[in-house]
């Protein structure tokens, strides 16, 4: 067996000897799987447990059990059986994204030096297909599943079933408070503080802030209250300048790119003296134009949550970027969902570090 195989609960170490012993005998016919009590001596098991492992494998239709004569490879899905290697499911709103990119690289990096597939699946920021997917994860029998929830903080019932049964899954990027899942993500809050806590010590008084909706979901709400917090220590309410964009609207299938503009336009017209920006990501070329096009705003300082698509964009201009290092989390996810299916271990909320390039961020030209 796998070195890793004798890590697992023991009725799943008994379905991964049975798949083995059926990969090695395929070419057997009619070939005859060990009896429930041969199990049980083998393992140190109950026959509960034998029960448990072979009324698994006859759900995926792997064995057939008979009455009285014992039990047998089901021969019409023995060709399958490459298929059935010990996975683990990821699920991410998208892979078009850079951040979701290295999530997955990390995450596959790690389950690779542990001889454990990956299968990536989207769920299109879509609440009920993320349903979909996770019931089809389970169905198929994945050992856990790592999951970038979608942005609209949503709790289905295929969230309750996995809570209820103890399922692996570490989410990723985000938490969905009240549920008892592993989370690894940055501390959001600490992040947005530290960075505007060191503009201000440049001497920046008037920074702006650009978002995603904040009601959506706790990573945002995190950020603006990590932005507000400092500020308002320093300065009071009347230094807070922010304005929250809906890149991710529910009713639509496509964000209106003339809307977000006008708006990204007119919250930097109606804010002359703003010296320093933090902004989403997803409004950066918006605000790249526009300093393109307002000459006396190409002094202005902007820090941009995550790295940019095309880094090119930013070669030769006043941007500083807070990488998440999404690589990084994605590894952690899946070393910390393995430790769950391996040894039991307690769902964990894990915080990672972020970097600041604080070369790049500018004293006050204003």
């Amino acid at each position: 067996m796998r070195q890793t195989t004798k890590l697992l609960p023991i009725y799943r170490q008994i379905e991964e000897y049975i798949k083995e012993l059926i990969e090695q005998n395929q070419h057997v016919p009619n070939y005859k799987l060990p009896s429930e009590n041969q199990l049980a001596n083998k393992f140190g098991a109950s026959r509960i447990t034998v029960q448990k492992a072979l009324n698994n494998l006859q759900d995926e239709n792997i064995i057939r059990r008979i009455q009285g004569k014992g039990t047998f490879v089901n021969t019409d899905d023995t060709l399958s059986l490459s298929s059935l290697t010990r996975t683990i499911y990821l699920l991410l709103p998208d892979i078009d994204r850079k951040y979701s990119r290295q999530v997955i690289e990390g995450a596959n990096e790690y389950l690779n030096e542990n001889n454990i597939n990956l299968a990536i699946g989207m769920t299109n920021n879509n609440p009920e297909l993320e349903k979909a997917k996770i019931e089809s994860a389970v169905k198929q029998r994945a050992l856990g599943i790592i999951l970038f929830p979608v942005i609209h903080q949503t709790y289905h019932d295929a969230f309750l079933k996995l809570a209820l049964s103890n399922y692996p899954i570490v989410l990723v990027g985000h938490m969905l408070p009240g549920l008892n899942f592993s989370s690894v993500y940055c501390d959001y809050y600490q992040q947005i503080h530290h960075t505007v806590s060191i503009l201000i010590e440049k001497g920046h008084q008037h920074i702006g802030y650009i978002s995603e909706v904040s009601k959506n979901n706790t990573t945002f709400q995190h950020r603006f209250q990590g932005y507000k917090d400092c500020l308002v220590s320093h300065f009071g309410i009347q230094a807070v300048y922010n304005i929250e964009l809906n890149f991710y609207p529910e009713d639509s299938q496509s964000v209106a790119e003339c809307d977000i503009k006008e708006a990204i336009n007119a919250f930097l017209d109606g804010q002359p003296e703003m010296s320093a920006l933090i902004t989403t990501n997803l409004a950066l070329e918006y605000i790249l134009e526009y300093t393109n096009e307002h000459p006396q705003k190409k002094n202005m300082q902007i820090i941009v949550i995550d790295e940019p698509e095309y880094p090119g964009i930013i070669r030769n201009r006043k941007v500083a970027v807070i990488n998440q290092m999404p690589k990084k989390i994605g590894r952690i996810a899946a070393e910390q969902l393995l430790d769950q299916i391996m040894n039991n271990a307690a769902p964990q909320k894990i915080t990672t570090e972020y970097r600041l390039d604080t070369d790049q961020l500018q004293f006050s030209a204003y």
